[in-house]
């Protein structure tokens, strides 16, 4: 066989080359001796219907070339079809080579079985990048992540060079497991390729993580800096304009100052990250970021960020760090290069010193509030949410114990829930019934467990159910008497009626002023303009009911009673609180006047940042 080989016209020094490659014991616990199956596939043809150049087709069936023979595979030309699952490469002296030594030899294969699994590894640079094929997949990180089936889509979407450069862009990487293995085998040759192009900024990462010596009245400093935040914070995400009857206008200038307490929020974070980062004298592992010391520098790294998805990023961000040139160089930032490292290590630095659950629980609370802000804007018919003196008044007459497995049927924002969950802790056990797309995905969000869409439908069993039901149409009579049928033993229905039900001379209300009797169940004096401030302004006069599921008299320790006396008294206070929101909801909307104002000074260039900015500067760029 060797003397055929060579008699082709091969050189000796090439048939040695391929018989050392299958010569050597494989280390596989599963080689085997095993003959490919080789097709020449002299059919092949372009999409245009021509003859194409001949091909030849290797197909090794359920076991797997060593990885030897997969190295001298692609040498020779040939490739790998996920596919079709074969190797194959053109009809050429090259390929033939190797193909006619293996149509003569068994070699070794190894006939272990894996399977494929994938991580995303991180993409280092711009020639690895260049390496990888137009058809892999990646991922930037971020919240949430974006997922990208190519190099084409990827590329419409995203700055490649930022995304790198910020260590935000990672690729889909196969590798091999055998199957009942804990250990990982991989045949993946980039794999390999992808640990050595990336080898030196890994290095470069370990040689940041040396520590310094903590700074502790840097670290102090920086954290006064972030807690001196909050006051503003806290006045643009719960402004007086947000607490008001919502108009259109209202809206607008609420969700404005909402984006400035966020855009604050932002800052406050990085700041906290920073004062942890001087104390643990981590602080030397992010080398822009060593020098903060102000609220407007945090600002500056922060602004990289705003230029994703502008028309003109590039340009935008070499605009800002023109103008911003001094302040740049002190942090050590020289290009937008620079700053884009500046601003992965500010994600990096977030994630090693913020508090994840905390950091959680504010995405999700952001969350919450903007679709609050969404459905205030709609036009939701018959949503009335109940107010908190009426949801006070509630739940003092359901006297709610640890355990309570507790319902709000109809729960629009979840509202009286809410008030329960502030007041018990997870103490009891609380479920929504909604109808409503948008109110159900914001009872999700707050984390109450949602139960059918019509609640004359559910047949569950409740220790109290609190509720606020629709009232057109005699509703809120057919659902107290369906609560009624979904009572525990020793359970109350307590539930806000329309006056209608009271006085009304038609059948329904008759039999079911009757049925509250026999119910011996409690019943409030008249409540009226209860809804006269809510979020759906009416004024209609209602009353408390509260109904025990045995039909005794609801025990009430601290008696429930209104009087003219008591009604005149809450009416005064609720205007008193009426007029000082409107006061200082007209100042809020005076000093945005005057911000933009500001921000409109500086049309032609970029807006200052000063050091005592209590809103986020714009900039704008013409």
């Amino acid at each position: 066989m060797e003397e055929n080989f060579t008699d082709k016209g091969h050189s000796l020094e090439n048939e040695n080359i391929i018989k050392n490659t299958f010569s050597d014991a494989q280390d596989l616990s599963g080689v085997i001796k095993f003959k490919p199956e080789i097709t020449y596939n002299t059919s092949r043809t372009t999409k245009t219907g021509k003859k194409a150049p001949d091909g030849i087709e290797l197909r090794f069936g359920s076991v797997r070339p060593t990885a030897e023979l997969r190295e001298k595979l692609k040498a020779q030309g040939f490739q790998f079809s996920e596919k079709q699952i074969i190797w194959y490469a053109l009809d050429n002296s090259k390929s033939r080579e190797l193909v006619e030594y293996l149509e003569n030899n068994e070699i070794e294969a190894d006939d272990n079985k894996y399977e494929k699994r994938h991580l995303w590894a991180k993409v280092g640079s711009m020639d690895f990048y260049n390496k990888l094929t137009n058809f892999t997949e990646f991922m930037v990180s971020g919240t949430p992540p974006q997922f990208y089936r190519n190099k084409k889509q990827l590329e419409s979407k995203t700055n490649v060079k930022t995304a790198i450069y910020s260590d935000h862009l990672k690729f889909k990487k196969f590798y091999n497991k055998i199957v009942g293995d804990d250990e990982q085998e991989s045949g993946d040759d980039n794999e390999e390729e992808s640990e050595k192009e990336n080898e030196n900024e890994d290095n470069d990462q370990e040689e940041e993580t040396s520590t310094g010596k903590p700074n502790l009245p840097l670290a102090e400093k920086l954290k006064e800096l972030a807690d001196g935040l909050q006051k503003f914070i806290d006045a643009k995400l719960n402004s007086a304009t947000s607490r008001q009857r919502p108009t259109a206008k209202r809206l607008r200038v609420a969700s404005a100052m909402r984006q400035d307490g966020y855009y604050l929020q932002n800052i406050q974070k990085v700041l906290y990250a920073l004062s942890k980062a001087q104390l643990a004298g981590k602080i030397n592992a992010f080398s822009f970021l060593k020098n903060i010391r102000s609220k407007s520098q945090v600002e500056l790294i922060n602004k990289f960020t705003d230029a994703f998805g502008k028309k003109h990023e590039d340009h935008y961000l070499q605009s800002v760090l023109d103008h911003k040139k001094s302040e740049f160089s002190v942090l050590g930032i020289k290009s937008i290069y620079d700053w884009s490292v500046a601003n992965g290590q500010r994600f990096e630095l977030l994630a090693l010193f913020s508090d994840r659950a905390t950091q959680q629980q504010t995405e999700q609370q952001r969350k919450i509030e903007e679709l609050e802000i969404e459905i205030k804007s709609k036009k939701i018919e018959g949503f009335f949410p109940t107010p908190k003196k009426l949801i006070a008044e509630l739940l003092s007459i359901a006297e709610i114990k640890k355990g309570d497995k507790i319902l709000e049927p109809s729960a629009g924002k979840g509202d009286i829930l809410d008030a329960i969950q502030e007041r018990y802790q997870d103490t009891v056990r609380l479920t929504a019934c909604e109808i409503n797309y948008s109110l159900r995905e914001l009872l999700k969000l707050k984390g109450y467990e949602l139960i059918g869409t019509n609640f004359l439908e559910v047949d569950r069993i409740f220790d109290k159910i609190i509720m606020n039901p629709p009232f057109e149409k005699g509703q809120d009579i057919d659902h107290v008497l369906h609560a009624l049928t979904l009572l525990n033993k020793g359970g109350r229905v307590v539930a806000v009626m329309s006056e209608g039900v009271f006085f009304r001379s038609f059948k329904k209300e008759k039999e079911f002023r009757n049925l509250l009797f026999h119910k011996n169940a409690f019943i409030s004096e008249k409540i009226t303009g209860a809804f006269k401030d809510a979020f759906n302004q009416t004024g209609i006069t209602v009353r408390i009911v509260a109904i025990n599921q045995d039909g005794s008299l609801p025990d009430l320790e601290d008696s429930y009673e209104i009087n003219d006396d008591e009604q005149a008294q809450d009416y005064e206070e609720s205007e008193d609180e009426h007029l000082e929101l409107q006061a200082l909801a007209e100042l809020e909307l005076l000093k945005m006047e005057l911000e933009l104002k500001q921000k409109k000074q500086h049309l032609n260039g970029l807006g200052e940042i000063y050091e005592n900015t209590i809103y986020p500067a714009v900039w704008n760029i013409h």
